[in-house]
């Protein structure tokens, strides 16, 4: 299956204790977050035409990538057919901890210009300027199934951040995010965030699932077969 092998899940005996409905049904809840990782993992491999090896050294590329925002990511490449290795879709960890999955500026350029209705794109911007930087600037977007364009605007106060990035380039970095916020709003794109505690739950979930015996392959032996193949 292009690069990937099927791995059969062993069925659990759990012996009959006080306990066995808690080991039930956290035995279930651990297989149930190994089948969407095997089941996305599989449609993404599908969608890219890729191998199951390659896809995960990319996921992998960070160490101490969180299992919740891996997943979030082969959603996102499954839903939107956004290439990783085109830099369509990224992973990236802020300054405070935090991990998002999120399209970048190349993968929203593929949202917009394949969607069957899409008829056109322009700019507007302030002529009050901060620093040489327009303080917003605004896209339309123009659909040949509606009658009025979906514009939005962004304000540069209200975006901008300390990282380098906004410094080096600001205007560029002000039209990219005007550009996400639109394509949105005009297609209907959600990119749904994690936070911390949605992590730390399904960390604990994989963790629970580790100290129980008999519940068949765990996430970790999982990914390692698929990384079998080796890259000289």
């Amino acid at each position: 299956m292009n690069g990937f092998d099927s791995i059969p899940i062993t069925k659990e005996c759990n012996t009959v204790n006080s306990t066995r409905k808690t080991k039930s049904t956290r035995t279930k809840k651990n297989k149930a977050d190994l089948n969407t990782y095997e089941r996305l993992l599989v449609s993404a491999v599908k969608k890219l035409g890729c191998t199951a090896n390659e896809l995960n050294i990319w996921l992998n590329q960070i160490p101490n990538i969180p299992e919740a925002v891996q997943i979030n990511a082969l959603r996102l490449m499954t839903k939107h057919g956004l290439d990783p290795f085109a830099d369509e879709i990224a992973i990236y960890q802020y300054e405070d901890g935090h991990w998002h999955a999120f399209i970048t500026i190349d993968g929203w350029s593929k949202l917009i210009n394949s969607h069957p209705a899409f008829n056109g794109i322009s700019f507007t911007e302030s002529t009050e300027l901060v620093n040489g930087t327009p303080t917003w600037m605004g896209c339309a977007i123009y659909r040949n199934d509606r009658v009025v364009p979906i514009e939005v605007k962004e304000y540069l106060c209200e975006i901008q951040t300390e990282h380098s990035i906004w410094k080096d380039m600001p205007r560029r970095m002000l039209r990219h995010r005007v550009v996400a916020q639109c394509a949105r709003l005009a297609f209907g794109v959600s990119v749904p965030k994690i936070n911390s505690t949605q992590i730390k739950a399904m960390n604990m979930r994989f963790k629970l699932g580790n100290t129980e015996k008999n519940t068949g392959t765990n996430l970790a032996k999982l990914k390692e077969n698929l990384k079998k193949t080796v890259i000289s």
